[in-house]
């Protein structure tokens, strides 16, 4: 999970940037989701997590426990 949080911090492709973070996500880890989604004055993370979330197949019972 350490190698994904690093990804996600150092991706510059947003669309990839926002499946590690989904991919944490459904590992139990939200820091991927907590840092895409932060508000910034670019919103090209927070739109592509928000977009790329929608096609995910995981488990997301535990989401709002979790964010």
């Amino acid at each position: 999970m350490e190698q994904l949080w690093d990804r996600v911090n150092v991706e510059a492709d947003s669309a990839v940037r926002a499946r590690y973070a989904i991919t944490l996500l459904h590992l139990g880890d939200p820091r991927g989701a907590q840092t895409v989604l932060a508000l910034a004055p670019d919103p090209q993370y927070r739109t592509a997590f928000i977009h790329g979330f929608d096609a995910w197949h995981g488990d997301l019972s535990g989401l709002a426990e979790l964010l």
